[in-house]
C-alpha cells in the first residue's frame, strides 16, 4: 500500500466517523448543523491530517466549563486556538470564518486527536465552552464569526500582521461560499488585492446542487484575477492536497472547493429538511430520516469502519 493510498484512506475514515458523530447529535437533540459537516468533512480532514503545518495541541483534550465573561475578577479564558497549538513564526494559522461549521469543527478536532471525541455529548449545552455559535474561546475559533465575511477580514490582519513581521509560516482561511455576498467579504478582497497577501489561502468552501456556482460566487473569483485559483473537488483529498502545494506570487491563493452539502447522506436531500439547519417537524419526520440514514453510514465496506 502506498503512502498516498494510506493517508486519503485516514481521511476518508475521518470523514465518515465524522458524518456519524453528526447524525448521532442531530437525531438525539433533534436538530443540528449537519449538511455543513456533510459538505465540508473530507475538506476538513486533509487539513488537519495532511496540509497544515501545526504543532500539538496547548488546550485540554476535554475543554474546561465556560466560567463566563473575562473581567478584573475573573482570568482570561481559554484560547480556541490553542487547539491548533503555539503561534510560532513558523507555524501556520488556521482562521475558520462560517459559524455554521462548528460542529463540524469540534468533530474534525476530535478525529485529528485535538480534542476528546467524548466531549461532543457536551456540544451546545448550558455551561459548556463547545457553543453552537463559536466565540473566541469555542475549540478551533480564534474570534467572534457571526457577521458573514468577518473571518475572511480577520484572516487578511493577521496575514498582513505576519508579513510586516517577517513570519514564515501561512494563513489558512476557511470560508462559505455564502459569505462572499457579504460587503466585508468585499471590502477584505479589496484589502488583499492592495497588499498582495501570497502567505494566505483562501479556501472557499461550495456546497451545491447545480453545476454552476451562484453568481456572487463567480463574481467574487472573477475579481480575484490574476491570482491562483485552484478548481477541486471537496471530496477528494489528493485534489485539495496538490491544490494547497500551489504557490501564488501575485496574492492570496483561492482553493475553490465545490461539494455537495448531503454528501454520504442521499436521504437528506431527498427528505425536504432545511439544509441550513436540520429540524424535524415531528418525532415521524425524525424516525424516518434516522432509520434511512443509519443504513447508509454503517453499511459495511470492505476496508472501511
Amino acid at each position: 500500500m502506498s503512502d498516498t493510498s494510506t493517508w486519503t484512506e485516514k481521511v476518508e475514515r475521518s470523514a465518515l466517523r465524522m458524518r456519524r458523530k453528526a447524525f448521532e447529535y442531530t437525531v438525539k437533540t433533534q436538530g443540528g448543523y449537519l449538511s455543513q459537516v456533510c459538505s465540508s468533512a473530507e475538506l476538513l480532514m486533509t487539513l488537519y491530517l495532511k496540509v497544515l503545518q501545526l504543532e500539538e495541541s496547548e488546550a485540554p483534550p476535554s475543554p474546561r466549563p465556560f466560567p463566563g465573561l473575562p473581567s478584573e475578577r475573573r482570568a482570561r479564558t481559554q484560547l480556541g486556538s490553542a487547539y491548533h497549538g503555539p503561534k510560532s513564526p513558523h507555524l501556520d494559522r488556521f482562521i475558520i470564518s462560517p459559524a455554521s461549521y462548528s460542529l463540524a469543527v469540534i468533530c474534525a478536532l476530535s478525529q485529528a486527536n485535538r480534542l476528546d471525541g467524548r466531549v461532543s455529548d457536551y456540544y451546545a449545552q448550558d455551561g459548556s465552552s463547545l457553543d453552537l455559535w463559536p466565540a473566541p474561546y469555542t475549540p478551533g475559533f480564534e474570534t467572534h464569526t457571526g457577521r458573514p465575511g468577518h473571518g475572511i477580514a480577520y484572516a487578511a490582519g493577521v496575514a498582513l500582521g505576519r508579513k510586516l513581521r517577517g513570519e514564515n509560516g501561512r494563513v489558512w482561511a476557511l470560508i462559505d461560499s455564502s459569505e462572499l455576498k457579504s460587503g466585508e467579504a468585499w471590502e477584505a478582497l479589496h484589502l488583499l488585492k492592495a497588499k498582495s497577501l501570497n502567505n494566505l489561502v483562501l479556501i472557499i468552501n461550495d456546497p451545491r446542487f447545480e453545476e454552476k456556482p451562484a453568481p456572487w460566487v463567480e463574481g467574487w473569483l472573477k475579481t480575484c484575477e490574476p491570482w491562483e485559483v485552484e478548481q477541486v473537488d471537496g471530496h477528494k483529498p489528493m485534489e485539495l492536497y496538490a491544490s494547497a502545494q500551489v504557490y501564488s506570487h501575485e496574492g492570496p491563493l483561492i482553493i475553490h472547493a465545490r461539494t455537495h452539502p448531503c454528501q454520504g447522506m442521499v436521504y437528506l436531500s431527498l427528505a425536504g429538511l432545511p439544509l441550513d439547519f436540520v429540524r424535524f417537524k415531528n418525532s415521524r419526520e425524525r424516525m424516518n430520516f434516522e432509520s434511512a440514514v443509519r443504513a447508509e453510514l454503517y453499511k459495511p465496506k470492505r476496508g472501511k469502519s
